[in-house]
């Protein structure tokens, strides 16, 4: 029988009724009421006597999957336990005959059918009190284990066993793995290499009689019900043979990559060693047998979508088991992806956004020997935090429209920079700042009429609901406001943000910068959802990101923080450059409006023009931010930011904290930026943007077909990525090949940086004066070190 006709309601009324002509054997009147459970595998029935309340819990078993053998075993471990007085479970009824176990024609086939009686009880609620109970789960788990090693099976004992093959191999018991819904090449070879290190690793770990044997296998939080203090246990139709330290990664099925797992983690082994011995060694592979599990259950899913976990987590839990294998990988096996696996990742899952371009000060060799006692004093003064660029630093004295100069005389094409977004000392911005510098500096809280020209000029290029600017000195202040704004507004904690997105560098903002991270994850109240994969669903981008971002609203739900805000930057730059569909994003900004959260479109490295089709990246995409930040090109180098919002939402703020800022909007601060604004509108650089950019990206296009290793050229205006892959495979991206590029193009006197997931897309994203004559000269300069 086909899975999916095991969910129709058909199907479910069919089994009912032939229950129903099977009640008198259990001593149940067949007027008594029959009502459905549950349905996954197996279906199983509540009869209820109204008249004697007498209940009992009816079991009915899929076909073609446990023998009868099989099932009896299952009992006859039931039995044991209960007659030993090791857990709390119901206990199978037997038939007025005497039979544990008979079979029903449901119409269609012939059914194996358990009666247990009724228990009475709940399954534990996600919430504060459940480390307590993984405690007395633990200690249970003990026990279990310890009558499963010294209890005496029947010779005709028969269970099925769990082991790699069977559980993560292409004929795996529950499905495979290959087949799961919105798997893409990339995420196979990422889950492909960890099941290789999880074999490896439990080949030597072992199926020693500690630490492999009869085990329930499903200990989960649905199979646990709790009344009052005490737990009970149910369902052991998964019962058999695996290691015993699979039974934690069972109880924590479907809530892998919660941040409560360690502590939960921790309850169960206090618990577990209250009763036996739980090595070291074998707490140190509880995260192998986590992944496995994890593995198995993305099997299972891909051949239940119909049933309610399916419907639940649908392709979300697909996303999330290749974060965890890549967590795996970074924790326990090599980071590189084999080209047997299908890849070559070299990269992190979301490789720091700046170690992707940087200098190391303690690997690198300095090829122009007059560089290093300046490169020593950087160190020595500023240490780690000390950042440069390329494997050969650059010592830059001068700069001029595209161009930057070294030292010695050297021109180098700045495609890399987009501070300058004007170009390098553009006249008009060093003419506004100089003239005003040598009249007034000084702080915002002074009347002055230039940061009012400004505000009303920038304020009249935005949505109508956008009618305020607070002037901020940098994107990461602008972004930290724009947080305090929604988390205040909303009264919410939560935030969604791209899965290698980077917002900044004060405290708040890091936390919400995936890309920033190291050696950690960001907090649970910051969902990342992915854009990449979203990106290659094609026009269907949309729908999958939408799907992402409600996903993540339930959970930020589900952990009491609610969603707050989703905050993006609308050309995705440090997720590798997703520009298209355009649109893909109003889905998603609608869901997070409907569940009281605000959108906050982080218009730093978009905004300005640089798109081409509108003065800012969410025009493109059709929507209305509540809130919007600006950053790095507002003054085409002098430090000047902010944050336009609606007089609604500054109001809310102030009513509680206040909120000002001593150099934001300072008279100097007003006078780049107006000058940088009114030079964009004068010098008609959004339609030079959009025309030298579509110019740019048709030769860039041109290029590909004659080099594989270019797998995508994306992007808008002068914004564009060029992803470098194995012989152009977008699944096998070559970070050490994209890391050889830049450096090679520096050295050929082009700068250049990379970003991306994978740390292999090359970002364009030269100043808004770059002509079509630089375009060729890049094209050029990157076809021969291609």
């Amino acid at each position: 029988m086909g899975l999916e006709s095991m969910f129709t309601s058909s199907y479910i009324n069919r089994l009912g009724a032939a229950l129903k002509s099977k009640l008198r054997q259990w001593g149940l009147p067949r007027f008594a009421q029959v009502s459905l459970l549950n349905i996954s595998e197996n279906a199983t029935f509540l009869a209820h006597d109204s008249e004697t309340d007498r209940r009992l819990i009816l079991r009915v078993h899929r076909p073609d999957y446990h023998t009868r053998e099989e099932i009896l075993s299952e009992l006859a471990w039931i039995e044991a336990l209960r007659q030993s007085n090791v857990i709390h479970t119901p206990a199978p009824v037997p038939t007025k005959s005497g039979e544990t176990l008979i079979t029903m024609h449901d119409g269609k086939s012939q059914r194996y059918v358990v009666a247990f009686e009724f228990m009475q009880g709940e399954e534990p609620n996600v919430g504060e009190h459940l480390a307590d109970w993984f405690n007395k789960l633990g200690a249970i788990t003990a026990q279990l284990h310890a009558h499963s090693k010294k209890w005496q099976r029947p010779p005709e004992f028969i269970r099925k066993t769990w082991n790699t093959d069977t559980m993560i191999g292409p004929q795996g018991y529950w499905g495979d793995w290959r087949s799961a819904t919105n798997l893409d090449a990339l995420g196979e070879a990422i889950i492909s290499k960890a099941a290789h290190v999880i074999e490896s690793r439990l080949s030597i770990y072992g199926q020693g009689a500690e630490r492999y044997g009869l085990v329930h296998a499903d200990l989960r939080l649905a199979n646990l019900l709790v009344d009052e203090n005490r737990m009970g246990i149910i369902d052991f139709d998964d019962c058999g043979f695996c290691w015993f330290a699979y039974d934690f990664a069972a109880a924590i099925s479907f809530h892998e990559l919660d941040p409560s797992i360690e502590l939960l983690q921790k309850q169960w082994l206090a618990g577990y060693r209250s009763v036996a011995s739980f090595s070291a060694e074998e707490e140190a592979e509880i995260p192998t047998f986590i992944l496995l599990r994890r593995i198995l259950l993305t099997a299972w899913l891909s051949t239940h979508s119909e049933t309610d976990t399916g419907q639940e987590l649908g392709p979300s839990y697909t996303a999330g088991t290749v974060e965890l294998a890549e967590i795996y990988l970074e924790r326990f096996g090599d980071k590189t992806i084999t080209k047997e696996a299908g890849s070559d990742l070299t990269g992190d899952k979301s490789c720091p956004i700046l170690d992707l371009n940087a200098f190391s000060f303690e690997q690198s060799k300095v090829d122009d020997q007059a560089l290093k006692p300046m490169i020593q004093r950087r160190y020595k003064t500023q240490g780690p935090t000390a950042m440069l660029f390329y494997h050969q630093p650059l010592h830059i004295v001068k700069g001029e429209g595209v161009w930057l100069f070294d030292k010695k005389g050297n021109k180098y094409l700045d495609v890399y920079n987009n501070v300058p977004s004007l170009g390098h000392c553009h006249p008009n911005v060093v003419a506004a700042i100089t003239s005003q510098v040598t009249q007034l500096n000084v702080h915002s809280r002074y009347l002055h009429e230039t940061v009012h020209v400004y505000a009303e000029k920038l304020l009249a290029t935005m949505p109508n609901n956008i009618n305020r600017l607070v002037m901020t000195c940098t994107g990461s202040e602008s972004n930290d406001l724009a947080l305090r704004l929604a988390r205040t507004k909303t009264q919410k904690m939560g935030v969604i943000v791209s899965e290698s997105a980077y917002h900044g560098n004060t405290q708040m903002v890091t936390e919400v910068s995936p890309a920033s991270y190291k050696t950690q994850q960001p907090p649970d109240y910051v969902i990342s959802v992915a854009v990449t994969e979203a990106a290659r669903q094609g026009d269907n981008a949309g729908s999958y990101f939408l799907q992402q971002v409600s996903a993540a609203i339930k959970t930020l739900d589900d952990r009491g923080y609610g969603c707050a805000a989703l905050l993006v930057d609308s050309i995705f730059s440090s997720d590798g450059i997703y520009s298209h569909p355009k649109g893909f994003l109003s889905k998603a900004v609608k869901c997070v409006r409907d569940s009281g959260g605000l959108f906050i479109a982080d218009e730093v490295q978009p905004g300005f023009a640089r798109t081409g089709d509108s003065m800012w990246g969410f025009g493109r995409h059709n929507i209305r931010p509540d809130i919007v930040t600006l950053g790095k090109p507002m003054g085409n180098g002098y430090p000047v930011s902010g944050v336009a919002t609606s007089e609604d939402l500054l109001a809310t703020l102030c009513d509680e904290y206040g909120y000002f800022n001593t150099f934001g909007g300072s008279t100097v601060a007003a006078a780049a930026a107006l000058a940088v604004f009114d030079t964009i509108v004068e010098e008609n650089l959004m339609q030079h943007a959009r025309d030298v950019g579509a110019y740019f990206k048709h030769a860039l296009i041109e290029l590909q077909r004659q080099h594989l290793s270019i797998a995508q050229v994306r992007g808008a205006g002068l914004y564009i990525g060029l992803e470098i892959s194995e012989e152009g495979d977008i699944a096998r991206p070559d970070a050490a090949k994209t890391t050889q590029l830049l450096n090679l193009l520096r050295r050929d006197h082009v700068l250049i940086g990379a970003g991306g997931k994978f740390g292999n897309v090359l970002k364009v994203r030269p100043p808004l004066c770059f002509s079509k004559s630089n375009a060729d000269l890049f094209v050029h300069k990157l076809d021969k070190v291609l």
